[in-house]
């Protein structure tokens, strides 16, 4: 009787601390704000990719990267991530995670795109707020900001040729966040 008591005891501990690790290592496996952190923190360098980058290169990087959905098209390279089950749950929101590159006629990327889908406004807050704040202390006050209709908070930062733009916008069922980095263009500097 002792024995089956003590084997059931080390059961428990044992499946205890197994369910433990795994819903700590799963709920720290995607967190969107911190992402949109690291994101923001480098954004000369998003997930490998920098402005100008050829796309052999980009292809060679991203085609080995597990978890997401790959859709590569003539001038696009898009990567999709849905969060489900814990990092859901966690989140208490829906959430998507996609990056798209575009490449100019030359096959060289003119612009990182990192956005996020949310059906839950203050985590799409948290995040917009993440990116911005990064921003902010890395290039100062943004150039401009705007907002009106379904864009909710939007900035713009133009450094060294490069335009850096955040922006928070309210679709019927969700809120998508999104951050893009691209050359500067003649209608920027107006």
């Amino acid at each position: 009787m002792m024995k089956k008591n003590i084997l059931k005891s080390l059961i428990l501990l044992i499946f205890s601390i197994c369910t433990f690790f795994a819903m700590t290592s799963s709920s720290s496996a995607f967190n969107a704000v911190e992402e949109s952190k690291a994101i923001s923190n480098n954004p000369e360098l998003i997930y490998t990719i920098y402005l100008g980058m050829p796309r052999s290169e980009v292809e060679q990087n991203l085609n080995a990267v597990k978890g997401w959905k790959k859709d590569n098209r003539h001038s696009t390279y898009a990567l999709t991530r849905q969060y489900s089950g814990w990092a859901q749950i966690k989140a208490g929101a829906s959430l998507e995670q996609r990056v798209v590159v575009v490449f100019g006629k030359n096959n060289d990327v003119i612009s990182i795109s990192p956005s996020f889908t949310t059906d839950n406004l203050d985590l799409a807050n948290n995040i917009y707020s993440s990116m911005y704040q990064n921003l902010s202390n890395k290039y100062g006050n943004p150039r401009k900001t705007f907002s009106g209709g379904n864009m909710v908070n939007s900035a713009k930062w133009t450094i060294n040729n490069h335009v850096y733009e955040v922006a928070e916008i309210i679709k019927p069922n969700s809120i998508y966040v999104y951050l893009i980095v691209r050359g500067l263009q003649n209608s920027d500097l107006m």
